[in-house]
């Protein structure tokens, strides 16, 4: 069936709907199996809706592409994780396919009301619409909030959906290469990077810390609006081992990530989680890049840090499973600009452990904030001159039987005709400021490659 056809037949089963029957709180959902060729992205780029959400897993186990709100979770101040979760699965009864997809802010930073006043602490919404792809085929879905009182509405915003995607391919090759910038500013500058790096190293060597990550954030002012979906669709990511996601909340502000790190993910009372710390760029031929991985899996400085990072996980973690398995231990993981040491964990969750339980023991952790956790965390609060927001916060999605949320790094957010660029490096015994700063700049070379300098 395709994208036409699956739209009738969705408006007509809204229109038999039986209004008065459903009383409870809860979330109707009614799918529609299409064409398995149709892109998700694609047909979100074309949609005319203020609030967007995509998700794409490593795997392609499940990619989202959603438009409007059918229930909006939203804070503006610091709460517990149980409180959000409670919040919202009140919404979440037997339909295990019925997602909450969002994230929070990292906890401990600078506050920029103005940066990030659409975000708040955090943000979860059901879409109205969603295209949905995972092993069983794609779906067209509505979601409907009870008890029903908008069937108008809701036909009113199935009708402006677009099912045209024709035009796209036409526009795609006509796109520029490049994106131009007029400025270009770093947030510490280069000299205070070196100042705090000095200081953070100090503090390492002086017992007051193991380790500690600090970020940068890099403000390209743009000639145009950065076209977030024509970035996504390159052919280069296709392969990516990396999560994409994506939330717009209003048309002007927008938050993007291709995070290649996971939190977790729970499957009933299965658990898989992993430490990813340590990092070398990609060399310019296999036998560089085999070199490089070899200075990364021998460097102490690197395994110092991965060890710190994996450690703490395993220990974290055996706090609420019964039984624990240890996988790809300090492992490469390539992404395209950048490789890592990974392990990986899974694990039986013990009777009674919730989401909230889970998200509250292992994050933040080492990997992006620093150990000892609440020195680490008190002294980004002290030293960063710039507000976080949802850089390295948890995003992802939740359901009735199963959860899913990664570190949203690899991130940025476009507001207006700025994209403002996050990345972080931890500092343990031995960092240097100039490799650090290197290493910050390859960690954004994933949006920063397709960015030219207008002069």
């Amino acid at each position: 069936m395709d994208i036409y056809k699956a739209k009738s037949l969705l408006k007509n089963k809204i229109l038999k709907l039986n209004t008065k029957k459903n009383d409870n709180i809860g979330i109707i959902r009614i799918s529609i199996k299409i064409n398995d060729d149709l892109d998700p992205l694609v047909w979100l780029s074309m949609q005319d809706s203020d609030k967007k959400i995509y998700w794409k897993d490593r795997e392609l186990n499940l990619v989202c592409a959603g438009i409007g709100e059918c229930i909006g979770i939203y804070g503006d101040n610091c709460t517990s994780y149980k409180k959000i979760f409670s919040e919202i699965r009140q919404y979440l009864t037997s339909n295990t396919q019925i997602r909450f997809y969002g994230g929070m802010r990292f906890p401990y930073s600078r506050i920029d009301k103005n940066l990030w006043r659409d975000f708040g602490y955090y943000y979860f919404l059901v879409p109205l619409f969603e295209i949905i792809k995972n092993k069983q085929g794609t779906y067209l879905v509505c979601n409907i909030k009870t008890p029903v009182r908008n069937i108008n509405d809701i036909i009113y915003e199935l009708d402006k959906i677009t099912a045209d995607i024709q035009s796209l391919n036409f526009s795609m090759n006509t796109r520029p290469m490049y994106f131009e910038y007029i400025s270009k500013t770093h947030i510490p500058t280069i000299t205070q990077w070196e100042h705090d790096v000095t200081d953070m190293v100090e503090d390492i060597k002086n017992n007051k810390l193991i380790k500690i990550v600090l970020a940068r954030q890099t403000i390209f002012q743009l000639k145009y609006k950065f076209d977030v979906f024509y970035f996504l669709m390159d052919k280069k990511w296709k392969k990516e081992k990396s999560y994409q996601l994506l939330i717009q909340l209003n048309p002007s502000v927008l938050f993007i990530g291709m995070p290649p790190e996971r939190i977790y993910f729970r499957n009933h009372r299965h658990i898989e989680t992993e430490a990813i710390a340590g990092t070398r760029g990609r060399g310019r031929s296999e036998n560089e890049d085999n070199i490089l991985s070899q200075e990364l899996k021998n460097s102490d400085k690197e395994l110092q840090e991965h060890r710190l990072v994996s450690n703490t996980l395993k220990h974290n973690i055996s706090c609420f499973c019964s039984s624990i398995n240890t996988e790809y231990q300090e492992n490469i993981l390539r992404l395209s600009y950048m490789q890592h040491l990974y392990t990986k964990f899974s694990g039986t969750l013990l009777d009674g452990v919730s989401d909230d339980i889970i998200i509250s023991t292992l994050y933040p952790n080492a990997a992006i904030a620093g150990y000892p956790l609440e020195k680490a965390l008190i002294r980004i609060k002290e030293v960063e001159r710039f507000d976080r927001g949802w850089y390295s916060g948890p995003f992802g999605w939740i359901s009735y039987d199963s959860a899913e949320f990664v570190v949203a790094i690899r991130s940025a957010l476009i507001k207006d005709n700025f994209l403002y660029l996050y990345a972080g490096a931890g500092l343990v015994d031995g960092s240097d400021a100039e490799n650090e700063w290197k290493e910050l700049d390859n960690k954004i070379l994933n949006f920063s490659h397709i960015l030219k300098n207008a002069s």
